[in-house]
């Protein structure tokens, strides 16, 4: 059976004595879009696929927790004349403190109210989502609410972000609970970031050649060592939205400042970056991603 932890200890439960699978606390979580599984637990094991989901933009890692509380809902009940009626069990609800800072929150905000599931990453690394008994599946979710940040009080470290979770099936989150142990894969869960946001600012445009900074959006912070590979990172349309490929691309000393050597630039025309799951600078090949915003609409002197 999978996702099972079979140990020799021997505890004391109601036929659970040959499972020794521990949960530590969360410290950790990724959110993952509506429909989005695993289809198996080697599938979930395979740091490949963990990327490809996020480049895909099908599974959002957030930043560590710095602290949480429980806030579950007791089980409803109603009380009559002939007894006591059971209404509904109780929900299973978190409230995730996510120490952050101003450039940091207009991302993680942007996740509000988002629709889909939750996997639990504990302290140990462990992955904690559901099974049908084949597929990894996050933790169903009702509520998904991102809110407003917290200035540090100056007692504090830092600003913090609440996350409040909800989830939607408190039977599956108990019946179907399907954990990868941190035994079973060699990379640690808690260390996988998300795709960083980024921005191209042109700084001069020609007609054969554009001079670009690409920098952490909202920040001056460069981004470098994009390939220079003509329609590897970068991608140059008309305005009409057909492929101009330039025949140069070159980087000024890892400033995060490129210069694309492109034939026929008209105003209008326009530079992105490849959406992330096209670009070749990614986690495969350097632990991060990238996604790039809206294209850029030159003007050309």
């Amino acid at each position: 059976m999978a996702f099972e932890g079979n140990c020799s200890q021997n505890l004391n439960g109601t036929g659970v004595g040959k499972i020794c699978v521990t949960w530590s606390s969360i410290a950790g979580f990724w959110r993952a879009a509506l429909g989005f599984e695993f289809a198996s637990e080697s599938d979930a094991q395979d740091l490949t696929k963990i990327q490809e989901a996020i480049q895909n933009e099908k599974l959002y890692p957030f930043p560590n927790i710095f602290s949480f509380e429980v806030e579950d809902e007791d089980t409803v009940n109603e009380e009559g004349s002939l007894g006591i009626i059971p209404i509904r069990k109780g929900k299973k609800a978190w409230n995730f403190m996510i120490a952050t800072n101003p450039y940091q929150d207009a991302c993680l905000f942007s996740q509000d109210n988002a629709s889909g599931g939750i996997y639990y990453i504990s302290t140990l690394g462990d992955i904690r989502g559901i099974t049908d008994g084949t597929a990894f599946k996050p933790i169903p979710y009702q509520l998904f609410q991102v809110q407003k940040p917290v200035e540090n009080n100056g007692a504090d470290t830092g600003n913090k972000t609440a996350v409040r979770v909800v989830v939607a099936d408190i039977n599956a989150y108990i019946k179907d609970v399907a954990i990868v142990e941190n035994g079973d894969i060699t990379w640690n869960a808690l260390s996988i970031e998300g795709l960083y946001p980024v921005q191209i600012n042109v700084q001069s445009a020609s007609a054969t050649t554009i001079v670009a900074a690409v920098t952490i959006k909202s920040t001056s912070i460069p981004v470098t060592g994009l390939d220079s590979t003509p329609s590897a990172d970068f991608i140059v349309k008309t305005a009409a939205g057909v492929e101009i490929v330039p025949s140069l691309i070159s980087e000024a000393d890892t400033t995060g400042v490129y210069t694309l050597t492109v034939a026929g630039l008209v105003t209008d025309d326009t530079i992105a970056l490849q959406p992330p799951s096209l670009m070749t600078t990614n986690q495969q090949t350097t632990g991060i991603g990238y996604k790039g915003d809206t294209p850029v609409t030159m003007t050309v002197v």
